[in-house]
């Protein structure tokens, strides 16, 4: 069975870098926008990983007075 993998927009991927880079997990040379969604789909692919974002869920409700 092929892998399925959806990469994320642009953004996302200028936001997780440059965490990266602050928190020093990576470096500025593997900031490569232009390559970075292919490098990140072939090591989680080459280690048969999953990679996730985290989920957020929401809600909301109102009192009734009294």
């Amino acid at each position: 069975m092929a892998p399925m993998l959806r990469c994320a927009p642009p953004q996302i991927s200028r936001m997780w870098t440059a965490t990266a880079v602050k928190l020093g997990v990576a470096t500025e040379a593997d900031r490569a926008l232009d390559s970075f969604a292919e490098r990140l789909r072939r090591e989680v692919v080459a280690t048969q990983g999953v990679f996730a974002l985290p989920t957020f869920v929401g809600a909301w409700s109102r009192r009734r007075p009294g």
